[in-house]
């Protein structure tokens, strides 16, 4: 019985040490991705046109089965935690799904989220082919769970959702962007720098997968529209 407890008591130190740790930690990588253009410095990947057809037939079979459809305003308020990017949104219209509240803000959490790490590409930043939601504009997101808090430390302690698990990222804008597209030699990595595609929707590596990716984005705008 003794033994027991002092084992517990080394856990607990355990456990209070690395929540101090991560908590040192993130104000380390907090800082590199402040600014306007703080994402300049990182790499992010172009997803392969030869992946794009059945990618997209699983998310036309996943997306509609969403736990939440909803269509929300991005508040500029975004905060990056460990391996995954959280942004704050204004919802306009529920879809589907209750639980969630016309004008209520919620944070959005996005499945492959940011993770940093050096590479010979440099630091690389995981956003699931998907680029990050502008201040102001309204997005289509397809969010599979409410989930817990992401950090006690996190004050913006506001009601969190997962977005379903697809590999590109299922956030929409009503509004189209310019997609700019990097040429990659066959073969190599698909890693391109984020200072060339920052004003991007979408990452992909040639002009077919952009249109087909496009083609699905406004058959599901259309479904779920402003008017409905």
């Amino acid at each position: 019985m003794k033994f027991r407890t002092i084992r517990q008591i080394i856990v607990c130190v355990m456990v209070i040490g690395i929540s101090a740790w991560g908590i040192s930690q993130k104000q380390t990588y907090t800082r590199i991705l402040e600014g306007t253009n703080a994402l300049d410095c990182f790499y992010v990947a172009e997803f392969p046109e030869s992946l794009m057809e059945t990618t997209l037939e699983d998310m036309q079979k996943m997306l509609p089965n969403s736990g939440f459809i909803i269509r929300a305003t991005a508040t500029g308020e975004k905060d990056y935690l460990f391996m995954v990017n959280q942004q704050e949104v204004l919802v306009q219209k529920v879809y589907q799904g209750e639980g969630i509240q016309v004008g209520e803000k919620i944070n959005i959490v996005a499945g492959a989220g940011f993770v940093f790490r050096n590479v010979a590409e440099g630091k690389l930043a995981e956003l699931g082919f998907v680029n990050e939601m502008r201040e102001g504009q309204e997005y289509l997101i397809f969010l599979e769970k409410k989930i817990n808090h992401l950090s006690f430390y996190n004050t913006n302690a506001k009601d969190t959702y997962q977005v379903m698990p697809t590999l590109i990222t299922p956030i929409f804008g009503y509004e189209d962007r310019e997609n700019v597209i990097i040429d990659i030699p066959q073969g190599t990595s698909t890693y391109v720098q984020y200072s060339l595609v920052r004003e991007n929707e979408f990452f992909v590596t040639s002009k077919q997968a952009l249109t087909t990716l496009i083609e699905m984005k406004h058959r599901f705008l259309n479904t779920y529209s402003k008017e409905n």
